[in-house]
């Protein structure tokens, strides 16, 4: 008798592993779905703007990576390949030009292998903040 409540219990908790087990889903680290380029301001170094820009593509693509002024004068240009690339790029501009209605550039992101092109407009904002504390004393 003790052998079978034994023998059940272990049947038991084996079924109840087994069906926890199956309920549950595994969960992989997985590329982001939706646009595949991402360009976003993170901070400032050395007074001037920093930008990042996130190609998250699953294939060994090549790009082509330009920035340009308002001008279209192209500031900078790069070849980049491979899969998961991210890059920071700092602007070398004054905080007088940065702060002007004017500026602006253009970071344009080119796939060499598909023929597409992703264009991102930048330009500053200014927003001026009062804020007043009153403390009883």
């Amino acid at each position: 008798m003790k052998q079978a409540n034994k023998t059940t219990r272990n049947m038991a908790l084996g079924l109840f592993s087994l069906c926890i087990m199956g309920i549950s889903t595994p969960t992989f680290a997985r590329l982001k779905t939706g646009d595949p380029t991402e360009l976003k301001f993170i901070g400032k170094s050395e007074s001037q703007p920093v930008f990042q820009l996130n190609l998250n593509n699953a294939n060994n693509d090549q790009y082509l990576i330009s920035i340009k002024d308002n001008a279209a004068n192209k500031l900078y240009a790069e070849k980049v390949s491979g899969v998961n690339i991210s890059r920071n790029y700092r602007i070398a501009v004054s905080e007088d030009d940065l702060r002007s209605d004017f500026f602006g550039i253009t970071v344009e992101v080119t796939n060499l292998d598909t023929k597409t092109t992703k264009v991102y407009k930048v330009s500053s904002r200014t927003n001026v903040t009062h804020d007043f504390v009153v403390a009883k004393l």
